[in-house]
């Protein structure tokens, strides 16, 4: 059976399209506590938790309670390309396009309809 991937090379494209103006976008909200995981992974690789966050002067491991999942692979991205915001935000758009194509794929697999699944969520929420 041949299948063709026009569709999810069309639907990678859009995606792509939709989230590279915010590829540049400035660090903000919650962006510095993961950031600041990450630096201190980067020092500390086994002790990501181990700093006071500056503008609470409490334990990250108060004030995040996130796993440390994210910010690892951040400081291994980081570790490589920098901490460029442009570095950094383009690390994540891989899976933001892969979330796209995987919500296709279920969406394929339960025989609905792309336009009926949540697929156009997805694709055209505003980035946060």
């Amino acid at each position: 059976m041949h299948s063709s991937y026009k569709p999810q090379a069309l639907l990678a494209l859009i995606a792509a399209a939709a989230l590279a103006p915010f590829l540049n976008k400035t660090f903000n909200a919650d962006d510095p506590l993961f950031l600041w995981m990450a630096q201190q992974i980067a020092k500390h690789p086994l002790d990501p938790y181990g700093f006071d966050v500056n503008w609470s002067s409490l334990p990250m491991s108060l004030v995040m309670q996130n796993p440390p999942l994210c910010s690892y692979y951040i400081a291994a991205v980081a570790s490589v390309f920098g901490w460029s915001e442009l570095a950094l935000r383009s690390a994540f758009f891989f899976w933001a396009v892969l979330s796209v194509l995987g919500t296709f794929a279920l969406a394929r697999r339960s025989s609905l309809r792309w336009s009926q699944s949540s697929l156009p969520y997805f694709l055209f929420r505003r980035p946060v």
